[in-house]
């Protein structure tokens, strides 16, 4: 009875919202040369979320081979243990840009980019088991003029595009075009005349995100005075609500959509100030502060910032150092607060490339380069492999107050309670689980694969436990308490 009362009271003396504010690196894997007679110089990576916990990571190489220089785009997958379940090469080309990439439901990968050997743009759908479904030209169902892709996305059973006709060496006119999963062109919409500017810089401001109204946000270039549009549109391409702002150039910018926000990060200027503009996804309306500014960053270099669910922001970049440049991982709040940092080693010459966020972890690509160099004359072309890690950050998770206090319709429940040496587990489905089991503190203290329905909890010290259960995608689906006795 005494241990019953102590076990109460300490229920109401414990704070459901406790985690850690750790990153941790649980993994890392070198990728070697994908061309064996070739000296790789890579400039662009992409990684997004893939099937079982696990990610598919873009690349695009500029490889000498002893027949001359050539371009490829190489697509691999990797299990949530960055082991590489299969690669795809991508033909050669003598140029080869703007690669961007998206998965649909079904785990079908979308790849967009230019093959210069075509002065084309082309779709390549792979299968989930990495087959080529299909390879194909798509510019000309677009325009007669050569079509640089910026973004794509998977959205509502079809294919979505931003991207740029190519009128001259500098101007370029902006255009979204929605294909049906098999390469066919839907619609288009040309956004606006042509404008005076780079590739460069136009690849930096056209950004693409989806908001939970299904409809889509994008920005792009209106003008040469620096003025640029963010827009609404929804699945027929029809304008919902629009904004003008003046952006800098030669700088870096975040668009994403967070719960019913649309949020967009700009750098203002080189010491790391950035300014946050939000407006409300379906109705465009501006959320007051309309924007403030950010000094805390680590260093220079801010490549990606990407949101959590809990409301917050991971940014990601490169800062210098005495040997080369590092990578650094920052958490910060919603109050732009910053709680958590983490760099790799100094000196290690990596070049922060991308990220993607599955469930409570971080996975990131990155460029480790072989050559001596001083970032970022990667540009001018040095050799390097990438470089794929994985973190654990357990503070991407729900609180533990939201999951406990949820109505959930009983997915999984367990028994007895409390229990002594085993807990079993019901569900009302059969899929493929893992569970997490913290103490009051928050610590864990078991945790492995969902095996015949129970948890061995005989090593456990008697007590009050949370356990947690998560499907494939490593989200929460149930969060339960017990006592062990």
């Amino acid at each position: 009875m005494k241990r019953f009362i102590q076990i109460v009271v300490q229920i109401f003396c414990f704070s459901l919202t406790v985690s850690s504010q750790n990153i941790v690196l649980l993994k890392d894997n070198l990728v070697q040369d994908e061309i064996t007679d070739s000296m790789n110089y890579i400039y662009s990576q992409k990684i997004i979320p893939f099937k079982d916990s696990g990610v598919v990571v873009i690349s695009y190489a500029d490889s000498v081979l002893k027949s001359g220089s050539q371009h490829r785009v190489v697509v691999r997958s990797f299990d949530k243990n960055l082991k590489n379940i299969w690669t795809v090469k991508l033909p050669f080309s003598t140029t080869t840009a703007s690669i961007s990439a998206d998965k649909d439901d079904s785990d079908y990968v979308y790849v967009i980019y230019f093959d210069g050997s075509l002065s084309s743009t082309k779709l390549t759908k792979i299968a989930p088991n990495g087959n080529i479904v299909y390879d194909k030209v798509i510019s000309s169902q677009i325009s007669t003029s050569p079509i640089i892709v910026n973004k794509v996305k998977a959205y509502l059973g079809r294919v979505l595009i931003l991207g740029n006709v190519f009128i001259t060496q500098k101007s370029f006119s902006p255009v979204i075009a929605l294909f049906d999963k098999d390469g066919s062109l839907v619609k288009k919409s040309t956004l606006a005349k042509a404008v005076s500017r780079s590739y460069q810089d136009l690849y930096k401001c056209s950004m693409l995100t989806l908001t939970n109204e299904n409809n889509f946000v994008f920005t792009y270039q209106k003008d040469t005075n620096d003025n640029y549009g963010i827009c609404c549109y929804d699945s027929v391409l029809t304008s919902v609500w629009s904004k003008t702002f003046n952006l800098i150039l030669n700088s870096n910018y975040n668009l994403f959509c967070q719960d019913k926000n649309v949020v967009f990060f700009n750098k203002i200027d080189i010491n790391n100030s950035f300014e946050i503009f939000k407006y409300n996804s379906k109705t465009g309306e501006a959320i007051s502060p309309m924007s403030y500014a950010i000094n805390n960053f680590t260093d220079e270099g801010t490549n990606l910032i990407l949101p959590t669910k809990n409301g917050n922001y991971l940014m990601f970049g490169n800062y210098s150092t005495s040997g080369g440049f590092d990578n650094y991982i920052d958490y910060f709040d919603t109050n732009m607060v910053k709680t958590s940092f983490l760099s790799n080693s100094a000196n290690s010459k990596f070049s922060f490339g991308d990220a993607c966020i599955v469930g409570n972890n971080i996975f990131t690509v990155s460029v480790q380069f072989v050559d001596d160099y001083c970032y970022p004359q990667v540009s001018s072309g040095y050799r390097g492999m990438l470089k794929l890690r994985k973190f654990q950050a357990d503070f991407l998770r729900e609180s533990l107050s939201i999951n406990l206090l949820r109505n959930t319709k009983n997915a999984i429940s367990i028994y007895p309670n409390p229990a002594k040496d085993k807990l079993f587990i019901t569900m009302n489905d059969f899929k493929k689980y893992s569970f997490i089991v913290n103490d009051l503190s928050g610590k864990r203290v078991l945790n492995g694969e969902l095996l015949n329905s129970e948890i061995n909890i005989s090593p456990l010290n008697a007590g009050l436990y949370f356990v947690e259960f998560l499907n494939s995608e490593n989200d929460i689906i149930e969060n339960l308490k017990f006592v062990k006795d």
